[in-house]
């Protein structure tokens, strides 16, 4: 019996971190990739297409809806529905002297209601 590709929708205003993300993701395993420049298209995609995405990767600083609004729009979206498995919200935000991330940083990652966090590094 064949599995079905797991469907991640990757949420990032830049594209060159669009396309290193789903580079990783189309070379690692069976991933159906969709993109979304920002939140309010990634939001759009989702009502459209009807999209129930194993996997969503979110960028925290994008224009028009940010990470985090997306985070919660989504949720309340989708009511009650079962929305994606898992969130990955993303951050290019630089580390302080230390190495670790902005204190702020965790504080947005906290309100999202996170497990662990990945900070991505910008090209």
């Amino acid at each position: 019996m064949e599995s079905k590709p797991k469907k991640v929708l990757l949420i990032d205003d830049e594209p060159g971190q669009r396309r290193l993300l789903k580079k990783m993701f189309l070379e690692g395993g069976d991933f159906e990739v969709v993109e979304a420049m920002d939140g309010l298209d990634a939001l759009n995609i989702l009502l459209r297409e009807k999209l129930r995405p194993d996997l969503m990767l979110v960028d925290l600083t994008m224009p028009f809806i940010d990470g985090l609004e997306f985070h919660s729009y989504h949720q309340k979206q989708a009511g009650t529905q079962q929305p994606a498995h898992y969130y990955l919200l993303l951050s290019g935000k630089r580390r302080n002297s230390s190495g670790n991330c902005a204190t702020w940083d965790k504080r947005l990652f906290d309100q999202a209601g996170r497990k662990g966090s990945i900070i991505k590094k910008n090209s």
